[in-house]
């Protein structure tokens, strides 16, 4: 992927709750409503640079990446690899690369875009949250940035107002949740998938009282199942504001959505 195509000229990184299904279900906090935005980047490495390094098999085949409007039209092989894109796909690839070719142009973007998150929010005296790994499980701590012509280590620190979240299956996580190494407005949900390592670091996680995600094949509508493995199962497709979930090692239970349907991996737990 040439640096000329990650250079085309975007006028936002982000998608706003009421253009992403992720986000669009309602939620407040002490009866003030979140006014969110997510980053969707290429997941995987169907940019040409990996974005997941805690990946598997069965998560790459059954990304949300090929969920919604991002799959149609799109063709992927067997094993997830992006064949042909159609605009979103190609969108989340340039934004992919200009991330890593551009960064600074980048990140200069990414503030402008979480500083009218927050002027929109506080029209509505709402709370704002931002979710940077969308479609990716990047570690925003290492990425600087600048806010207002201040140097900051990262994001969170830039913006200590904004609620942030994400999903992650990096085990390295799990360390810094448990040693409280994590920003204060940084919440992280581990992900269960289907290898044997990310297994035990799920029930070392949740047995630590981290919150860890697991994709049931219950289909919408019918209700998850009220516990996995001896804890409790929470509706995680009410909303996606992680933030807001009770701590203490629940499983936060989601519906097998777009390819994940089809999954034979072990990723999807079957119920």
């Amino acid at each position: 992927m040439s640096a000329t195509v990650a250079t085309k000229p975007f006028t936002s990184l982000v998608t706003l709750a009421q253009s992403s299904p992720k986000l669009a279900k309602t939620a407040d906090l002490n009866g003030r409503p979140i006014v969110a935005a997510v980053l969707y980047l290429a997941p995987a490495d169907l940019s040409g640079y990996e974005v997941c390094n805690g990946r598997t098999k069965g998560c790459t085949v059954g990304c949300l990446n090929t969920g919604g409007r991002g799959g149609i039209g799109s063709v992927f092989d067997e094993n997830g690899a992006l064949v042909t894109p159609n605009a979103i796909q190609a969108c989340r690839i340039r934004r992919t690369v200009m991330l890593f070719e551009h960064q600074r142009e980048f990140m200069a973007l990414l503030v402008k875009d979480i500083e009218r998150l927050i002027k929109q929010a506080a029209s509505v005296d709402g709370i704002p949250a931002f979710r940077p790994n969308g479609t990716s499980d990047l570690d925003w701590s290492v990425i600087p940035c600048i806010r207002k012509g201040r140097q900051f280590a990262n994001l969170f620190d830039a913006f200590p107002e904004v609620r942030f979240w994400d999903y992650t299956k990096r085990r390295e996580m799990i360390a810094q949740t448990f040693a409280g190494a994590l920003p204060l407005n940084y919440v992280v949900t581990f992900s269960r998938a289907e290898t044997k390592a990310n297994q035990i670091a799920a029930m070392q996680a949740l047995q630590g009282g981290m919150n860890v995600a697991v994709v049931f094949s219950t289909k919408r509508g019918e209700p998850l199942p009220t516990t996995w493995n001896g804890h409790i199962v929470l509706d995680g497709d009410t909303h996606d504001f992680r933030f807001l979930d009770p701590r203490g090692g629940y499983v936060i239970g989601l519906r097998a959505k777009g390819k994940g349907r089809k999954d034979r991996s072990g990723f999807v737990v079957a119920v």
